[in-house]
């Protein structure tokens, strides 16, 4: 009986212990995305921060525009209020404005009185005038003001907010270009690391099969002990590498989300290539068309054009300033419109000495134009001088990948032969493994090469100002980023380079 009740207590214990893990442990995994690079540029173009931030300030322009243009209208001002005082000026002021002052609010029977019991009345203080009682005041007017001449300030103000407006619609499609740039070099830089961990998988499997091989002759009497030791390294020094290409792509993943604007929990997969197209034409017709359609330097060249507005708007201010109003006033003691009146005035107002303070903003305003001037004409010869690099950098990147991919072939065949010499028992291990490693560094370097020019084919279009999803030609889905061909599993570690030593730069 007590053997029973120990076991029941004991699965009852268990029974707690899970309900108590159970609110820690996830309802159900995440979804994973999958992704093209069509698709991940569509979702980086609708959530990046970057694109977001760029869409205020064009929202924020927009709106000065608006209120540039609105400056030269009329302002109409709609007022009304009620006001009771006893104070003799208000008093008197409020009775004038409702039409109903009389002689006795300025103390007419007192005088009256003074005349008729043969006094003088000039001494007297009428106390309807210096003492009144209180009065209240409903008021209702509406006044309108005109700018007539204003020395070109409104214009040079409009011209100055449409300039920032272009300006930052230029920077908005730069910000686009940039979020493409950051997008397709993260999704290249995830798939070259991908294919790199296949690479180091590969091998690794190699390294453990070279171990058994080894570990097999020693125990034959056909090797030393040295070279079980040495595969035992070498197996190692693979696993290590087959983690820091596993960590590499988490990496990439991450920067990738950044850029979709993801969470960073959110679990990605990624199908297809990336295979940017060199840009049409020659180097030639390329600088005059990145110099009028580069995003930046528009940008630049209508921010030029804005301070020429700011300007225009601080040289108005040494000339008279013109203006009308109108207004129309009704007043009455008693809420209602009683009495009427009405305004029309013309102002002319003209600062002839102020010490020299409009002459310095004058002054700022031209060396904000001058410094315009210099960033335009500084960043148009850092674009033509970057095309020249960029368009230099992904010729010698599509040369290197090509002799890369011809690297590969011959390796690969190479490794084909001393393999059959091997088998027909004339070749050596040693010939069979260095041929294996030149083949695994081979296809290592041929993965590296391959990110590399698509970087700089992204770049130069970047330059141009080519640069959108529409301009991208990501290859099939199916084809392989690597090939590699199929080899017997008696091979030996390979020296490739590290994802950390190979980092997968961006532009």
């Amino acid at each position: 009986m007590s053997r029973g009740l120990r076991r029941r207590g004991t699965a009852a214990g268990w029974l707690l212990a899970g309900l108590a893990w159970l609110p820690l442990a996830p309802l159900r995994a995440e979804p994973v995305m999958t992704l093209s690079l069509r698709q991940a540029l569509q979702l980086a173009l609708q959530r990046n921060a970057q694109l977001r931030i760029a869409a205020a300030d064009t929202a924020q322009a927009d709106a000065a525009v608006a209120q540039a243009s609105a400056a030269g209208m009329p302002r109409i001002r709609v007022d009304a209020g009620v006001t009771r005082s006893d104070d003799a000026l208000s008093v008197l002021g409020m009775k004038l404005q409702q039409r109903r002052a009389t002689f006795s609010d300025f103390g007419a029977g007192q005088f009256l009185q003074a005349l008729n019991a043969g006094a003088s009345p000039l001494g007297l203080a009428p106390d309807n005038l210096n003492r009144p009682a209180a009065t209240n005041d409903f008021h209702a007017g509406v006044q309108a003001d005109l700018p007539i001449y204003t020395g070109g300030r409104l214009s040079g103000l409009r011209e100055q907010a449409r300039e920032q407006l272009a300006a930052a619609r230029a920077g908005e499609r730069e910000a686009r270009q940039r979020v493409v740039q950051q997008v397709v070099g993260a999704f290249d830089a995830v798939r070259s690391a991908q294919a790199f961990g296949a690479v180091a998988r590969q091998a690794t499997q190699a390294a453990r099969e070279e171990l058994q091989t080894a570990s097999r002759l020693w125990r034959a009497g056909v090797v030393v002990r040295s070279d079980v030791l040495s595969a035992q390294v070498g197996l190692e020094d693979a696993r290590l590498r087959a983690s820091q290409a596993d960590a590499a792509v988490q990496q990439e993943l991450d920067r990738l989300r950044v850029a979709l604007g993801l969470p960073q929990s959110t679990p990605l997969r990624l199908h297809g290539e990336v295979d940017v197209p060199m840009p049409e034409g020659d180097l030639r017709q390329w600088i005059p068309q990145a110099l009028a359609a580069n995003p930046a330097i528009q940008a630049l060249r209508h921010r030029l054009q804005a301070a020429g507005g700011g300007v225009q708007a601080a040289r108005a201010q040494l000339y008279p300033q013109i203006g009308a109003m109108a207004s129309v006033d009704s007043h009455d003691a008693h809420a209602g419109f009683g009495a009427h009146s009405y305004t029309v005035a013309a102002q002319l107002r003209w600062d002839v000495f102020d010490g020299g303070v409009v002459h310095a903003q004058v002054d700022q305003a031209l060396a904000r134009r001058m410094r315009a001037q210099a960033q335009l004409d500084a960043a148009r010869q850092d674009l033509v001088a970057q095309i020249r690099e960029a368009r230099r950098q992904a010729l010698e990147a599509a040369r290197a990948s090509d002799m890369r991919a011809l690297a590969v072939s011959q390796a690969a065949e190479a490794e084909r032969i001393v393999r059959r010499r091997y088998a027909d028992g004339v070749g050596t291990l040693v010939d069979w493994q260095q041929a294996l490693t030149q083949l695994d560094r081979a296809r290592a370097e041929l993965v590296l090469a391959r990110h590399r020019l698509q970087l700089q084919r992204v770049a130069l279009r970047m330059a141009l100002g080519r640069l959108s999803p529409d301009d991208l030609q990501p290859a099939s889905p199916d084809a392989p980023a690597t090939p590699r061909p199929v080899a017997p599993r008696a091979v030996a570690p390979s020296p490739s380079p590290s994802p950390s030593q190979a980092a997968f730069s961006r532009p």
